[in-house]
């Protein structure tokens, strides 16, 4: 029944239009090894086996016919959702965090192996150009993929302020996280200290 109070809420608060120019863009922003949050998409990250690590998703509304417009036109992101898929052999969602100060309803933050289970929202004015949705908190003891999954119909996940709803219309983001091993990069940071210390003994001589 929570599962539906989303949308139950958008339907309430205005009806079902669609405009051509919608437009949506869904990203995950990785903490990688020389890589920190910085909001901007990431498609492949690097991490330490075994040591926590960051990753966040994100959502922005824009007009395509103007790109410094993040208005598209329907109100912004009311509200969201979707299911975080992953190899639960290969890594732990240890935490997931919803900014309660945007996205004060939840109706899904469930954490069990191999996925979380996502929906949130807001009610009244919808929110405009990049927002952040979730942090992810995990553990990755091997390489694995970071995907993201529409619930099944009929639930909409991502729905505009006026009632337009944006599944389908954006590719559903992946990202490769990658673990490197500790002693590998520990010899390659290693290699560049002795580099560096061989190249400032030279000129002193």
């Amino acid at each position: 029944m929570i599962r539906y109070l989303l949308r139950i809420l958008v339907i309430g608060c205005a009806g079902f239009t669609t405009q051509a120019y919608s437009a949506i863009a869904v990203f995950w922003d990785g903490e990688g090894i020389g890589d920190p949050l910085d909001g901007s998409a990431d498609t492949v990250i690097q991490v330490q086996p075994n040591t926590p690590f960051s990753v966040n998703l994100y959502a922005a509304t824009f007009n395509p016919q103007s790109p410094n417009d993040t208005d598209d036109g329907h109100g912004g992101l009311l509200s969201w959702g979707g299911i975080v898929n992953f190899d639960a052999t290969a890594a732990t969602v240890n935490s997931s965090t919803i900014p309660a100060a945007n996205w004060f309803v939840v109706g899904k933050n469930d954490i069990t192996p191999g996925s979380v289970n996502l929906v949130a929202g807001r009610v009244g004015a919808g929110l405009m150009g990049p927002q952040l949705l979730t942090t992810l908190n995990l553990t990755a003891s091997k390489s694995f993929t970071l995907s993201l999954a529409d619930h099944p119909s009929p639930f909409d996940d991502f729905v505009a302020h006026d009632g337009t709803v944006y599944d389908g219309t954006f590719t559903l983001p992946t990202l490769n996280v990658q673990a490197v091993p500790l002693p590998g990069a520990a010899l390659l940071m290693m290699s560049g200290l002795m580099g560096a210390f061989g190249i400032k003994l030279s000129k002193q001589r």
